[in-house]
């Protein structure tokens, strides 16, 4: 998925234009497994109407 040029769904909301995606910095990596945190932090994209994550970096 890129970003930038995909279109984006919300589950909640529909379609979204670029414009409706916020970024959340710093983001902790969770292991699935152990949810132990892994590594530095990633960047999230999250709908700005609801706040569903929308994708990650």
């Amino acid at each position: 998925m890129r970003i930038e040029t995909d279109p984006l769904t919300c589950e909640n909301c529909g379609d979204l234009d670029h414009r409706d995606v916020q970024t959340v910095d710093g983001v902790p990596k969770l292991d699935p497994e152990s949810y132990a945190i892994e590594g530095e932090g990633t960047d999230v994209y999250v709908c700005g109407g609801c706040g569903s994550v929308i994708g990650v970096r």
